[in-house]
C-alpha cells in the first residue's frame, strides 16, 4: 500500500468507527446530558441527548476534517509563512513536494488522533453513565485520565467515587 494512503485509509476506518460507536452507544445517555458546570463541579446547564449526539458528530467531523484541509493548504503557501527549521532548505524547490506530503501525512495523524479523542469523548460519558467506580483511562501524574468529566457524576443518580 503506498505510504500516502495508509494514513487515510486509518483515518476513514476511524471516523467510521466513530459514528458506529456514536450510534450504538446514543440509547445509553440519559435524555438530559449536563455541558456546563460551576466551580464545585455541580452541572449547571444541559443539554438533551438528541442535541449532546448531533454536537459531537459534528464537531467529531469538522475538526479532523478541518485539520486536514489546513495541513493540505500549507502546500500553497508561500514560503516565508512556513515556519519550520531550515525553511530555506526544505522548502527548496527540488524538495518542498516532499516535505508537504510529510506534513500532510503527519497532519492526517492528527486529524486521526482527533477522531479518537472525540470518541473518548462519547465514551467517558457513556461510561459515566453506566455507574463504574473506577476511572476506567487509570491515572495521570496521580489524577485520574479522566479528570475532566468528573463532574459529570453529580448530574447522575449513582454513587461514583473516583
Amino acid at each position: 500500500m503506498n505510504s500516502s494512503r495508509l494514513p487515510l485509509t486509518i483515518f476513514a476506518l476511524l471516523l467510521v468507527g466513530f459514528f458506529g460507536y456514536l450510534a450504538l452507544s446514543a440509547g445509553q445517555l440519559p435524555l438530559s446530558v449536563a455541558t456546563h458546570f460551576d466551580a464545585e463541579g455541580n452541572p449547571n446547564q444541559w443539554m438533551s441527548r438528541g442535541t449532546h449526539l448531533k454536537s459531537l458528530a459534528f464537531f467529531g467531523f469538522l475538526v479532523p476534517v478541518g485539520e486536514l484541509g489546513l495541513f493540505y493548504s500549507m502546500r500553497f503557501f508561500s514560503a516565508k509563512r512556513v515556519n519550520i527549521p531550515n525553511r530555506d532548505f526544505w522548502l527548496a524547490p527540488e524538495r518542498r513536494e516532499a516535505t508537504m506530503l510529510y506534513v500532510f501525512n503527519h497532519g492526517i495523524w492528527l486529524a486521526s488522533i482527533t477522531v479518537v479523542f472525540m470518541g473518548l469523548l462519547q465514551w467517558s460519558m457513556y461510561d459515566q453513565c453506566q455507574c463504574h467506580t473506577a476511572s476506567p483511562l487509570g491515572t495521570l501524574h496521580g489524577f485520574p485520565a479522566n479528570s475532566c468529566i468528573l463532574p459529570l457524576r453529580n448530574g447522575l443518580d449513582c454513587d461514583i467515587i473516583l
